[in-house]
C-alpha cells in the first residue's frame, strides 16, 4: 500500500448509508472501497452509539471502481466535499480519480448479479449502490479529446480507428485524469510506461507530491512535494456546462488550475536572512515566481520574536547550511558509487516542510496555510492577495493569487534530547497547555511567563531532533519528534509528541520592565505523554514506533444536519456587518398573490371560506351535519320566512357541487439556513452591494390611455432580494476563548489522533472551560472565592473572561453541582462597579452603560467584571443568529400550461426558508432560557423592578411599566423604596438631613451609589434582551408548528422576510411586524372558521386557535399583546352572535360582549401597519376603471379590509351586528392611539381585567413591569403626514414606513365608509335611517375636534348635507363660518335651526362685503336670500330656547348679530336689504347692457368695469359714471325711479331721447313728418341729429333710414313697453309721463300713417298707442283721462276736426276695450279680441273693479254723456264717422248700465 485516503463519496453513486469511501493506492492500481454504516442493534458487540441512543457498525465494501497507476505510484490522496478524489503522483503530477454511477450505464432492466457486477459491488452489497441519473464528463470524445485526455484508448483509437456511432458505448466506470500534463505528454503517457517518463518529466524537478490538503472554504487544493515546493490549485473556476435538458451530459466539475507555486525552503531562507540581519522591513518581490513575497505583519520585532531573535535566525540558517553541505557530500558519494543522479534527502531538513495544514477562515482572515518543517519550524503562508485584509471580501477575494506570501516563521520550542532519546522542554514553558491536553488542572502554571521560541543549544551543537510528522488545527499544534535519527546507534523506540497551544493568559500579564515589546504568537508547550505515561523510561515517547500521520476530529464535522454542527456553522459564519450594511433598514415585506382554484368534492384547504365545506366531507358525521344544516335552513326560509342563522346559511344544496379551495401561499422548504447548504442565493443577490436600500421594484406602472388589464392591487411580483452578507455571512476569525462554549455539551469532544504501527492514539483537546470545570469540581472550599486555584485561574485569564467562562458553565453545563459552583465563583470574583476618572494610560476609564452618565464632571462608569462577563456570554450565545435573517421568502415560480391543454398559468406557493430547524433552535434557546432564569434568581433586585423608576401608583400608570428606564428614579423626593440596595436607601434618606445640617456630603459614596444604580440598570436591560430573544425563538418554533397545522390559518411569512433576529428583538418596527402577524393569525382563524355549522358546537379549528392563543399568551407575552388576545376573543363572540337571528336575546348579549372585547382591544392597537392592513400599499392601477370613481376614504377602507386589518374587520363585524355605537367607539379609541382624543368609558383597566381573566392572561411569574411592555407607543404619535392624494402617498411604500398619520386616516376612513353606506341606504332598508341617525349622533358627540372636522368634511363632500346641517353643535357652526367660510352653508344651518334672522345677517354681510371681490350675481343672490330670510323671520315665531342655545357660540364665532332683533328691527333691515337689492338689480342690468355692446365695453375703463362686476356701486356713481356718459337712457330712468327722484326736466329729456333714439336721424317724404320730428328732438340729447326730406337728401344722407318704411316702430313699441312695465306702478309713476308719451306716440302714428289714422274710426279698433298703454299696465281711467285731455286740446274740433275725431275715436276705443275686458258682451259686435290673445282672470277682475269704481263714483257715465253731446254738436266732420262713434258710446253705456246699475 502506497497511500490511503478517507474521502466523501459522490452524490448519486452510493446510497445514504455510505458516508465515506476509502481510497487505497498500490504501485499498480488505485482501489475504491465503500464504508457503509448499518444498524448494529441486532449484532452483539458491534457498533458505536449514535446521537439517538442506537449503535451503528462500519462495514468495508470493496468495489470495482479502480484505475491503474501506469507505473506512477500515487503517494497522497485528498478528497473534496462533493466527492472528487485527487491523487498526488510520484511524477509530481496531480491526478483525479473520476468515477461515475454505473447503475445507469447498462441496461435499465439489469438486476441481481448483473447489477452488482456493473456496480463493482458484490450481490449482497448491491443495496448500497445509488440509482441516480448517470454522470458523464463532457460530450462524445473525438480524436483531439482522446489525445488530451491521456487515456489508454488513444493507442487503440489510432491503430483501429475510433468507435462508430452505431457501436454500443462502453460504460466507463472509472478513469484517471492528469490535470498537470500537456496534450503531448498525455498522448505519450498513454503507451509509454511511467517509469520511463519520470526521467523526462519536468514535474519531477519539484519532486513527488507527498501530501495534499483541501481548503474547502476557499476552494483551493494545496500539494506538498518532497523537494519542499507547495502548489496551490484553484478549484473555483467555472467551465461551460451542457444544456439543462440534456439527458446524457451533466456539467463537468472545474478542473484544477495551478494558481501559484512556492519554493518553501528558499523563501524561508530569504525571510530568515532579513531577520538575522536585523531588518525591520521585509524584502521586495523576487524575480522568481517560486519565491514567496515576504511580509512582517507584526513588524520587525514580531519577526524576530518568532525565531528567537536575530541569533535564533542565524542559528537556524547555520543548521540549514550544515544540512545542505551534508547533503552535497552524500550526493557526491552516491555518484561515485553508482553514477546515478542524487534524489531527495531521506531525512527532512530544517527548512523543508514535512506537512501542510489549512488555516481555516475561522482562525485567520489573512492566512490560508501553515507548513511544518523537519526542524519544527512553522511557515505561515497565504495565497490571498495582500489587499485581502478584511473579512468583508466576497468569494472572488478568496481565490488564490499568483504568488504565495510568507507572513511569519515560528521557530520550534526549545526542546532537547536526552541520551536515551527522550525529549525534554526548557523549564518554564510547560504547564498550561500540559494540563489542558490531558484534562488535568494546573492553572498556576498557566500564569507563568512563556519563553521565546528558538533552537536549543544542544541542536546547534549537532544533536538533531527531526520532526517526523506535524499537524496544526483546532487550536493546537502537534509535532512528532524523533531524536534517534541523528544517532545511528540509538534504538528505534518511537516518536515523542510535543503539543503547542495559544496561551490566552499571557497577553494580560504585565510588560517586562526592560521596555522590550512583545510581539508575535504567545504559546504554551507541553509533552502530553509525560503526564499520561506510567513508565519511567522515555516518558515522552509514544509507543508503537514511528508516527505515520496526525489528524483531528471535531464534533462539528460528523453530520451536516447535527444541531451542534449547525450551531458551530452559524457561530463562525457571523462576521459583524458594517455600519453601512446595518443602516439599510428593514427589508420590505412580501405578500404573495392570492390563489384560488376550483375543486370537486375535496376537503377544504386551510382557512378556506366556503359554504360547501360540509358537502365535500367524506365522513358520515360530516354528512349528517350537512343534512341537518340543510334541513334547518329550509325550515327557516320556507316555513318561518326568515333568514337562517349564519351557522346554517352555508348549508349545501348539492353534495356533488364544486367548491373553491384556497391554495397555500407559502410552503416551508426543507432547506434551512443553518445547514451546510445555507440559504438559497439568488443570482440577483450576488450583484447587490452591501449599502443598497430595499425597494419593491417589481411594481409596474399603470397603463396609459384606454388600456385595461385585470390587475389586482397591492402585491409585489417578487420578494426583495437580500444581500450576500445577509444570506451568506462571511467567516469571523474567533479565538478559542470566544468559541469554546460550543463544546460544553457535545457528546464527542474534539480529539487529536496519532497513527502508528501500534494503533490509533487519541488525545483529548480540552478547552479552557474543561480545565475550569475540573478546578471547580476539585475545589473543597465552601467559598469559591477563597480557593487559590480558582483565584489563580481568574488572575491568569482576567476577571471578566473568568466570569464569562463561569457563567458559561452555569448556563450550559448539565451538572447541577457544577452550575452552582460556577455561579458562586462568578459572584465571588465579580468585583463592584465604580465611577472613575480617565487617566493618561486609560483615557476611556471604563464603559458608559445604559443611562450611565457621569455623576460628577469627568467621571465615567466602569462596570463590574460580572457584568462584563454577562455581556460577553450573551453576545456569544446570540452571535450565531443575531445578524442573520430569520426567514427568507422567495416568490413561487409560474407554471404555464400548454395551449393544447387549455392554456393558462399557475403560480406555485412562495418558498419559505427558515434559518433554524427545531433542534438547532432549541439548542440555542435552552441556554438563553437558563440564563434568563439565573438572572431572575440571582439578580432579583435589578430584574423584578425597573431600577430607579418611579413608584407605580396604579396599573394604568405609564411610569410603573415604562419601556424605558426612568431617569428620574434617583430623585430623592420620589421615594427610596425602589433603590437597589439598602445602603443606597440609607444614603438617600440621610443625604437631605446632611445637606440641611450643613455637614459635608461624601462624594465617594455618591459615586458608589451612582455606579451601583447604573450597574443594576444595565443588568435590567440585559435581562430584557435575553428574555425577548428567548421568547422570540419560542415564537419562531411555534409558528413553524402552526404552519404545519391544517386547522390554523396560514402564517404570513412574508412579513418576516429578510428580518434579522436583531431587528425582530430590538427594533420597534420588527415588533410591529410580529404583532401584525400574530394578530392576523389568531383573528383570521376565528373569522374564517367561526361560521360553519357543527353539531358538536365546537370545531377543531376553534380548539386549535384557543390553544394557540393561550400558548402565545403564556410563553410569548412580550410579542403577543393583550390587544391580540382581546381581538381574538372579540371575533369569537362576534361570530357566535351572527349565528343567531337579529333581535334574539342571545345575539344581543353576544354582540354586547363582542363590543366590549373590541373596545378593550382597540386601546392596544398601536401598530400602524396592523391597523392599515399589513403594510400601506397603494393600488397599482388606482387611476383606471372603477378605481377612479372610488373616493379616497373608500379605497383606504377597502384596502384595510382586504389586507387583513383586524381593526377594519372588527368594525365590519359590529356593523353587521348593528352595533353602530360600538363601531364608532372602537374607531375613535383606535384613532386616539395615533393622535386622536380618546373617549373614556369608566375604569378601562378594570374592565380589561374582567375581560381577559385571571392574571390578565399572563403566565405565572410574569413580572409586573413586563405586563403590556412593548405594546404601547414609545413617544407621542405624530400626525404630520401628507394628505390623501399628495405625491407622498402615491408611491409604493418600502419596508414598514406606515406612519401614525396613515393609521389615523385609516381609522377615520373605515368609519366614514360604513357611515356613507348607511346614509346611502337610508331609503332602501327600514333600519337604515335609525342606524344612520344613531351613528351620526355618536360621531358628533366626540370631543376630538380634528375628527369632527373630518366628519363634517366627509358629510359635505359625500352629498349628505342635510345630515350635516341637522347636527346642532357650536363646533360645526365654527367650522362652517371660519374654516369652510361657506356663507350659503352657514345660512342653511341657521335656517334649519329656526334662526332665519341670523341667516339674513350672514347673507347680507356676504352681499355687501368689500374685503373680497364677489361676483355681482352672487351678491344679488345673497341679497335675495337675505330678503327671504328676513321675511321668514318676520312671519315665523322663533322660540327663546332655540335662540338661547346658540348665543354663546355666536359670540365666539363672531357672527354679525348676537342679539335677536325685534320685529320692528327686522322690518327695517328687510327694507334696507330690499333697497340694496333694487340697486344691485339695476347694476346687473347696467352691466348686461354694457357687455352686450362691444363699443360700450371699449368706452368703459377696465377698473370701472371690474368694479361693476365684483362690487356694489353707489347709485349716484351708476348714474354719473356709467348710465349718463354711455347714453343708457333707460338705466337713467330706472335709477331715478329707484331713488324716487322727481326731476321733470330730466325725465322729459330722457323720454324724448328714448323716443328719438329709434326715429332719427332719418329721411322723410312728408314735410309734416319732418316738422313733427324736428319738434320732438328739440330738448332731447339728439338735437344734433339730421332729419332731411327724401327729395332733397344729398349723398351724405343717402344712407339714412326712411321714416315711412316703419322699421323703427316695432323697436319703439318694445322699448316703451319694457320701460313702462319697469317704471309705471312702482311708486314712481312720474318717471313714466303718460301725457308726454301719449302725445308723442299719437303724433308719430299720425305722421307715419295718415291713412291708417283716417280709417280708424271705421274699424272701431283701439290704436297701437292705446294698446301699448294697456299692456304697460296703466289703469283705464288714467288712459281715458289722458286722451280726454287731448280732446280738449283740439279746441273742441273747431281748428282741426280730423284730429278731434281721432282722439274721440281713441276714447271710444278705450271704453270698448275696458268694457270688453270685463267679459261683457257689446251689442252687435261680440266679444272684443285683443292682441294678447285672450282675457285672463286677473285682467278681467282688475278691469271690472276699475269699471265698478268709475261707475260708482258717477263720473264715467257723466263723461260718456259729455262725449255724446260733443259728437252731436260736431257738424264739420264726417257724419258717418260721428254716428259710428256715437253708436259705440251708446253700446258701452248700455253694457255699463246693464252690468253695474
Amino acid at each position: 500500500v502506497a497511500s490511503v485516503g478517507l474521502v466523501r463519496p459522490k452524490k448519486g453513486v452510493f446510497t445514504d448509508a455510505v458516508e465515506w469511501v476509502l481510497v487505497v493506492t498500490t504501485p499498480e492500481e488505485v482501489q475504491l472501497c465503500a464504508l457503509a454504516f448499518e444498524s448494529a442493534a441486532s449484532v452483539e458487540g458491534l457498533g458505536t452509539p449514535d446521537r439517538n441512543g442506537g449503535s451503528r457498525s462500519l462495514r468495508l465494501i470493496p468495489t470495482r471502481f479502480s484505475i491503474p497507476t501506469d507505473s506512477v505510484p500515487m503517494l497522497s490522496v485528498c478528497g473534496t466535499d462533493d466527492g472528487r478524489i485527487f491523487l498526488g503522483g510520484h511524477d509530481g503530477c496531480l491526478y483525479e480519480m473520476a468515477y461515475d454511477n454505473p447503475a445507469m450505464m447498462g441496461s435499465s432492466n439489469l438486476g441481481g448479479r448483473h447489477r452488482g457486477a456493473i456496480a463493482g459491488i458484490d450481490d449482497e452489497d448491491s443495496d448500497y449502490l445509488g440509482s441516480q441519473a448517470q454522470l458523464y464528463y463532457g460530450s462524445a470524445e473525438g480524436m483531439t479529446g482522446l489525445l488530451l485526455s491521456g487515456t489508454k484508448r488513444v493507442l487503440s483509437s489510432v491503430v483501429f480507428g475510433p468507435m462508430a456511432d452505431s457501436e454500443p458505448r462502453r460504460p466507463r466506470k472509472c478513469r484517471k485524469v492528469n490535470h498537470t500534463s500537456t496534450g503531448v505528454s498525455g498522448f505519450i503517457s498513454s503507451f509509454v510506461p511511467g517509469v520511463i517518463l519520470n526521467w523526462f518529466s519536468s514535474s519531477v524537478k519539484a519532486g513527488p507530491i507527498v501530501s495534499m490538503s483541501m481548503d474547502a472554504e476557499r476552494s483551493t487544493l494545496y500539494a506538498l512535494t518532497s523537494m519542499g515546493h507547495i502548489h496551490a490549485f484553484d478549484l473555483s473556476s467555472s467551465v461551460p456546462s451542457a444544456p439543462a435538458n440534456s439527458s446524457s451530459v451533466v456539467p463537468a466539475p472545474a478542473p484544477p488550475r495551478l494558481a501559484c507555486t512556492v519554493d518553501a525552503p528558499a523563501s524561508a531562507r530569504r525571510y530568515l536572512d532579513y531577520v538575522a540581519r536585523g531588518k525591520t522591513y521585509p524584502p521586495g518581490t523576487s524575480q522568481s515566481s517560486s519565491i514567496a513575497n515576504i511580509s512582517f505583519p507584526g513588524g520587525g520585532i514580531g519577526a524576530q520574536n518568532g525565531v528567537g531573535g536575530m541569533n535564533g535566525a542565524r542559528a537556524i540558517l547555520k543548521i540549514a547550511d550544515a544540512e545542505l553541505q551534508q547533503q552535497q557530500r552524500v550526493d557526491q558519494s552516491r555518484r561515485k558509487v553508482s553514477g546515478m543522479k542524487a534524489g531527495a534527502s531521506e531525512v527532512a531538513g530544517m527548512l523543508h516542510p514535512i506537512s501542510i495544514s489549512v488555516v481555516r477562515r475561522a482562525e485567520s482572515k489573512s492566512l490560508s496555510l501553515m507548513a511544518i518543517t523537519g526542524g519544527g519550524l512553522r511557515y505561515y503562508l497565504t495565497t490571498l492577495p495582500l489587499s485581502t485584509s478584511s473579512i468583508r471580501g466576497g468569494p472572488a477575494n478568496l481565490k488564490p493569487g499568483r504568488r504565495f506570501t510568507l507572513c511569519h516563521v515560528r521557530a520550534p520550542p526549545p526542546y532537547s534530547a536526552t541520551q536515551n532519546g527522550d525529549i525534554t522542554i526548557e523549564s518554564g514553558s510547560g504547564g498550561g497547555a500540559f494540563g489542558m491536553m490531558n484534562g488535568s488542572a494546573n492553572p498556576s502554571a498557566a500564569a507563568s511567563t512563556a519563553i521565546s521560541p528558538g533552537i536549543h543549544p544542544s541542536q546547534r551543537a549537532g544533536t538533531r531532533i527531526v520532526a517526523e510528522q506535524g499537524f496544526a488545527g483546532h487550536g493546537a499544534t502537534l509535532l512528532a519528534l524523533d531524536a534517534s535519527r541523528s544517532d545511528p546507534n540509538a534504538p528505534l523506540t518511537g516518536d515523542a509528541i510535543v503539543a503547542m497551544v495559544p496561551d490566552y493568559s499571557q497577553p494580560r500579564s504585565a510588560l517586562p520592565s526592560n521596555g522590550i515589546k512583545r510581539a508575535g504568537i504567545t504559546e504554551v508547550v507541553s509533552l502530553p505523554m509525560v503526564e499520561s505515561s506510567t513508565s519511567g523510561d522515555n516518558p515522552a515517547i509514544l509507543p508503537g514506533g514511528r508516527i505515520w500521520d496526525i489528524a483531528a476530529t471535531s464534533p462539528y464535522d460528523s453530520n451536516a444536519s447535527d444541531p451542534d454542527t449547525c450551531l458551530a456553522r452559524l457561530f463562525f459564519h457571523s462576521a459583524t456587518p458594517t455600519n453601512t450594511e446595518l443602516s439599510v433598514g428593514l427589508v420590505p415585506a412580501y405578500f404573495p398573490p392570492p390563489k384560488n382554484r376550483r375543486i370537486e368534492g375535496s376537503q377544504q384547504a386551510r382557512g378556506a371560506q366556503s359554504s360547501l365545506e360540509v358537502a365535500s366531507a367524506s365522513s358520515n358525521s360530516q354528512a349528517a351535519n350537512a343534512f341537518t344544516a340543510s334541513a334547518f335552513a329550509t325550515i327557516y326560509r320556507l316555513l318561518l320566512g326568515q333568514q337562517p342563522p349564519r351557522q346554517l346559511q352555508g348549508a349545501p344544496v348539492s353534495v356533488a357541487a364544486a367548491s373553491i379551495e384556497k391554495e397555500p401561499s407559502y410552503k416551508i422548504s426543507k432547506r434551512i439556513g443553518c445547514a451546510g447548504t445555507g440559504f438559497t442565493v439568488h443570482p440577483d443577490s450576488r450583484r447587490l452591494g452591501s449599502s443598497r436600500s430595499y425597494s419593491t421594484s417589481p411594481y409596474r406602472r399603470p397603463p396609459s390611455g384606454n388600456q385595461r388589464t385585470n390587475t389586482r392591487p397591492a402585491v409585489a411580483a417578487k420578494s426583495s432580494r437580500l444581500s450576500l452578507w445577509l444570506l451568506s455571512p462571511q467567516v469571523a476569525p474567533l479565538s478559542q476563548v470566544v468559541s469554546q462554549h460550543l463544546a460544553v455539551n457535545t457528546a464527542s469532544p474534539s480529539k487529536l489522533l496519532a497513527l502508528n504501527s501500534g494503533g490509533m492514539h487519541c488525545f483529548d483537546n480540552k478547552s479552557i472551560l474543561d480545565s475550569l470545570s475540573a478546578v471547580l469540581m476539585k475545589s473543597t472550599s465552601s467559598n469559591m472565592g477563597k480557593d487559590q486555584n480558582i483565584r489563580s485561574f481568574f488572575e491568569s485569564y482576567g476577571f471578566s473572561d473568568g466570569c464569562a467562562m463561569c457563567l458559561s458553565l452555569a448556563v450550559l453545563s448539565g451538572s447541577d453541582s457544577l452550575r452552582r459552583r460556577a455561579t458562586q465563583a462568578a459572584l465571588s470574583f465579580a468585583h463592584v462597579p465604580s465611577m472613575v476618572l480617565p487617566s493618561a494610560d486609560n483615557p476611556s476609564a471604563g464603559i458608559v452603560g445604559f443611562n450611565g452618565g457621569a455623576l460628577a464632571s469627568g467621571h465615567a462608569f466602569r462596570p463590574s467584571h460580572l457584568y462584563n462577563g454577562l455581556v460577553a456570554l450573551v453576545s456569544r450565545l446570540l452571535r450565531p443568529i443575531w445578524y442573520k435573517a430569520a426567514v427568507v421568502v422567495t416568490e413561487g415560480q409560474t407554471l404555464y400550461r400548454r395551449r393544447q391543454y387549455g392554456g393558462g398559468k399557475r403560480v406555485l406557493p412562495a418558498r419559505v426558508e427558515l434559518l433554524l430547524d427545531d433542534e438547532t433552535l432549541e439548542t440555542i434557546r435552552q441556554p438563553l432560557a437558563t440564563l434568563q432564569a439565573m438572572l431572575k434568581d440571582v439578580f432579583a433586585p435589578a430584574v423584578e423592578s425597573v431600577p430607579g423608576a418611579k413608584k407605580k401608583q396604579s396599573r394604568a400608570s405609564a411610569d410603573g411599566d415604562a419601556m424605558d428606564v426612568d431617569s428620574n428614579g434617583l430623585s430623592h423626593n420620589n421615594g427610596d423604596q425602589h433603590l437597589i440596595t439598602r445602603a443606597m436607601q440609607y444614603q438617600a434618606r440621610a443625604l437631605p438631613h446632611r445637606q440641611m445640617a450643613g455637614r459635608p456630603v461624601s462624594v465617594e459614596k455618591d459615586l458608589e451609589a451612582k455606579a451601583r444604580m447604573t450597574e443594576e440598570r444595565n443588568l435590567h436591560s440585559l435581562y430584557r434582551l435575553v428574555s425577548r430573544t428567548s421568547q422570540l425563538l419560542t415564537l419562531m418554533s411555534q409558528l413553524h408548528r402552526a404552519q404545519a397545522n391544517p386547522a390554523l390559518p396560514e402564517i404570513e411569512w412574508g412579513l418576516l422576510h429578510g428580518l434579522t433576529y436583531c431587528q425582530l428583538a430590538t427594533e420597534r418596527s420588527g415588533q410591529d411586524r410580529i404583532e401584525t402577524l400574530l394578530t392576523n393569525l389568531v383573528s383570521a382563524g376565528e373569522e374564517t372558521l367561526g361560521g360553519h355549522f357543527d353539531a358538536t358546537g365546537i370545531s377543531s379549528s376553534a380548539v386549535e386557535a384557543d390553544n394557540l392563543s393561550a400558548f402565545l399568551s403564556k410563553s410569548c407575552y412580550l410579542y403577543f399583546s393583550a390587544g391580540s388576545r382581546l381581538t381574538y376573543q372579540g371575533f369569537r363572540a362576534a361570530n357566535s352572535a351572527l349565528a343567531y337571528n337579529a333581535g334574539t336575546p342571545q345575539r344581543v348579549a353576544l354582540a354586547n360582549r363582542a363590543s366590549a372585547y373590541f373596545r378593550a382591544a382597540a386601546r392596544h392597537w398601536y401598530n400602524p401597519s396592523s391597523v392599515t392592513g399589513r403594510l400601506l400599499r397603494i393600488d397599482v392601477d388606482a387611476n383606471r376603471g372603477s378605481s377612479a370613481a372610488e373616493k379616497e376614504y373608500e379605497k383606504t377602507a377597502k384596502r384595510a379590509l382586504d389586507h387583513g386589518s383586524p381593526f377594519a374587520r372588527a368594525v365590519a363585524f359590529l356593523m353587521d351586528l348593528h352595533c353602530v355605537g360600538a363601531a364608532v367607539d372602537i374607531c375613535m379609541i383606535c384613532a386616539s392611539n395615533f393622535g386622536g382624543v380618546r373617549p373614556r368609558y369608566g375604569d378601562e383597566t378594570a374592565n380589561e381585567i374582567e375581560l381577559i381573566g385571571d392574571n390578565d392572561g399572563y403566565a405565572d411569574g410574569v413580572l409586573s413591569w413586563e405586563r403590556g411592555l412593548y405594546h404601547r407607543p414609545l413617544n407621542e404619535p405624530s400626525v404630520s403626514a401628507p394628505q390623501p392624494g399628495t405625491p407622498g402617498n402615491t408611491s409604493v411604500v418600502s419596508g414598514i414606513e406606515v406612519t401614525n398619520a396613515d393609521a389615523l386616516r385609516t381609522c377615520h376612513s373605515v368609519l366614514f365608509c360604513h357611515l356613507t353606506e348607511l346614509l346611502n341606504a337610508a331609503h332602501q332598508f327600514v333600519d337604515a335611517p335609525a342606524l344612520a341617525e344613531e351613528m351620526v349622533s355618536v360621531c358628533s358627540s366626540s370631543s376630538d375636534v380634528r375628527f369632527l372636522r373630518n366628519l363634517y368634511e366627509h358629510l359635505l363632500t359625500s352629498g349628505h348635507v342635510e345630515f350635516l346641517l341637522r347636527i346642532e353643535s357650536p363646533t360645526l357652526e365654527n367650522w362652517i363660518a371660519h374654516e369652510k367660510k361657506d356663507t350659503f352653508l352657514l345660512a342653511q344651518y341657521y335656517t334649519l335651526h329656526n334662526l332665519d334672522w341670523l341667516s339674513g345677517q350672514v347673507m347680507w354681510k356676504r352681499a355687501t362685503t368689500v374685503e373680497e371681490k364677489v361676483p355681482l350675481a352672487e351678491r344679488i343672490d345673497c341679497l335675495t336670500r337675505a330678503c327671504n330670510a328676513y321675511q321668514s323671520a318676520q312671519t315665523k315665531a322663533t322660540t327663546a330656547s332655540s335662540v338661547g342655545s346658540l348665543i354663546g357660540a355666536m359670540a365666539q364665532t363672531g357672527t354679525p348679530q348676537v342679539r335677536r332683533p325685534s320685529v320692528e328691527e327686522i322690518n327695517r333691515l328687510k327694507s334696507q336689504v330690499n333697497e340694496q337689492l333694487d340697486i344691485a338689480s339695476l347694476q346687473s342690468r347696467l352691466l348686461d347692457a354694457i357687455l352686450a355692446s362691444d363699443s360700450l365695453v371699449n368706452d368703459v375703463d377696465a377698473s370701472k368695469l371690474d368694479a361693476l362686476k365684483t362690487s356694489l356701486i353707489p347709485v349716484s356713481d351708476m348714474y354719473n359714471d356709467y348710465a349718463g356718459p354711455l347714453a343708457l337712457y333707460d338705466m337713467c330712468l330706472l335709477i331715478l325711479r329707484t331713488c324716487h327722484e322727481n326731476d321733470t326736466d330730466s325725465i322729459v329729456k330722457l323720454w324724448k331721447s328714448i323716443l328719438c333714439d329709434y326715429t332719427i336721424p332719418c329721411r322723410v317724404r312728408d314735410p309734416s313728418a319732418q316738422t313733427f320730428l324736428a319738434e320732438l328732438k328739440r330738448g332731447s340729447m339728439l338735437e344734433e341729429e339730421d332729419i332731411v326730406l327724401d327729395g332733397s337728401a344729398g349723398p351724405a344722407h343717402a344712407n339714412l333710414p326712411l321714416f315711412e318704411d316703419g322699421g323703427w316702430l316695432p323697436k319703439l313699441k318694445d322699448r316703451v313697453l319694457g320701460l313702462g312695465k319697469d317704471l309705471y306702478g312702482q311708486g314712481a309713476d312720474y318717471t313714466f309721463p303718460l301725457d308726454l308719451i301719449v302725445r308723442t306716440l299719437e303724433g308719430l302714428r299720425r305722421v307715419y300713417a295718415p291713412s291708417e289714422s283716417s280709417s280708424f274710426t271705421g274699424s272701431m279698433q283701439a290704436s297701437w298707442p292705446v294698446q301699448l298703454l294697456i299692456d304697460v299696465g296703466a289703469p283705464y281711467p288714467v288712459i281715458l283721462e289722458v286722451y280726454d285731455s287731448l280732446i280738449h286740446r283740439e279746441s273742441n274740433g273747431v281748428n282741426d276736426t280730423d284730429a278731434w275725431l281721432r282722439n274721440m275715436a281713441n276714447v271710444v276705443g278705450v271704453l270698448r276695450i275696458w268694457v270688453g275686458r270685463t267679459n261683457r258682451t257689446l251689442a252687435g259686435s261680440g266679444q272684443i279680441q285683443f292682441a294678447n290673445g285672450g282675457i285672463g282672470n286677473k285682467e278681467q277682475e282688475d278691469a271690472s273693479a276699475q269699471l265698478f269704481r268709475a261707475v260708482s263714483s258717477g263720473g264715467l257715465l257723466h263723461q260718456i254723456d259729455s262725449y255724446k253731446a260733443s259728437l252731436e254738436a260736431c257738424v264739420s266732420g264726417n257724419a258717418d264717422e260721428i254716428a259710428s262713434l256715437a253708436s259705440s258710446l251708446m253700446d258701452c253705456e248700455n253694457v255699463i248700465r246693464r252690468s253695474f246699475l
